[in-house]
C-alpha cells in the first residue's frame, strides 16, 4: 500500500519536460524511497523491541505470570530484531541526524537483546534462553 501511495506521488510530480527535470525527479524518487523505507524499518523495529522488553518483563517476573505463546513471542521479536537491524545497516545512503540517529537505533535495539538474552540487572539477571 505505501509503495503504490508512492507511486501515485510521484506520478503526480513526474515533469512533462525532458531530461534535467525528469532526472532531477528521478534523483527525488529515490530520496523519497530512502524515506518510507527509513520510517517502516524503524516501526519494524520499535515494535520487534517493545514486544521483547515487554514480553520479557513478565517472563522474568516468574513461571506463574507467563502464558502460554510469551516465550514464541519473545523468540520471535529477537529475531525480527535482527533482521530488522541487519536491514537497515544494509541501506545505502545518507540519512538526516536530528533528534535521533536513526542507526544508534539500532545499536540500541541490539543492547536490549543482549541484556534480555545474557541477564538484565534490574530484572534479577534473569536470561532468556532463546
Amino acid at each position: 500500500e505505501s509503495f503504490a501511495m508512492m507511486l501515485h506521488l510521484l506520478l503526480d510530480l513526474w515533469p512533462q519536460n525532458p531530461s534535467a527535470a525528469r532526472i532531477a525527479c528521478i534523483t527525488q524518487a529515490g530520496l523519497l524511497y530512502r524515506l518510507f523505507k527509513r520510517t517502516a524499518l524503524t516501526a519494524q523495529l520499535y515494535e520487534a523491541v517493545s514486544t521483547a522488553y515487554f514480553g520479557f518483563r513478565i517472563y522474568a517476573k516468574g513461571k506463574s505470570y507467563r502464558y502460554e505463546n510469551l516465550e514464541e513471542q519473545i523468540r520471535s521479536a529477537l529475531n525480527r530484531i535482527d533482521l530488522v537491524t541487519d536491514e537497515m545497516k544494509g541501506m545505502q545512503g545518507e540519512y538526516p541526524l536530528g533528534q535521533w540517529d536513526w542507526l544508534k537505533d539500532a545499536e540500541t535495539a541490539l543492547s536490549y537483546k543482549n541484556k534480555i538474552l545474557t541477564g538484565w540487572k534490574e530484572y534479577n539477571n534473569v536470561k532468556f534462553t532463546q
